[in-house]
């Protein structure tokens, strides 16, 4: 399948951006700009060919995921949702809790530890209203508890693939 390349402007934006590594491809979660003037703020920009040897399948034949053409994209700048890179890096090394996805816990800097789910891309996830991603100083592995219910509380926010070709 043929994608658009990146502009150098676009290019120049995206090299600001630190990427995420999941099973050995560079994704870049970002904000972006789109032609409209619309802002679409969780966007994994993404090398198309790369993209395809991980999940095997392109992002527009999975019903389970929503794609961006980059040629709609004016602007490309770093995501305020994004967690920070060492905390994304750190959940996806920890164990799977089940069959495609990880239980662990965000530690908020009032001292809360809030149970939560990730099923493969950890950067964007729907915090409770009292909270932004600056108030997370760690996350951890979840530890099962008899008594503990397990109903998590926070889960990955939807995204967006933005595929290209280098």
């Amino acid at each position: 399948m043929k994608y658009p390349k990146l502009n150098p402007l676009l290019a120049n934006q995206l090299s600001a951006i630190p990427p995420s590594l999941y099973d050995k491809v560079n994704y870049y979660p970002s904000s972006v700009e789109l032609n409209s003037g619309e802002i679409l703020e969780n966007v994994l920009l993404v090398v198309a060919g790369e993209y395809y040897s991980s999940w095997g399948v392109w992002p527009h034949e999975d019903s389970s995921k929503e794609d961006i053409n980059l040629g709609n994209i004016k602007y490309v700048f770093p995501s305020r949702n994004r967690i920070p890179l060492q905390f994304s890096q750190k959940i996806i090394s920890y164990e799977e809790s089940g069959m495609g996805y990880s239980l662990f816990y965000f530690v908020f800097k009032d001292g809360n530890k809030v149970l939560s789910l990730c099923g493969g891309i950890c950067d964007f996830f729907v915090l409770p209203d009292s909270y932004l991603v600056e108030d997370i100083i760690n996350v951890q592995p979840f530890a099962r508890d008899n008594n503990q219910p397990i109903v998590p509380i926070i889960k990955t926010a939807n995204f967006y693939f933005c595929l290209y070709d280098e």
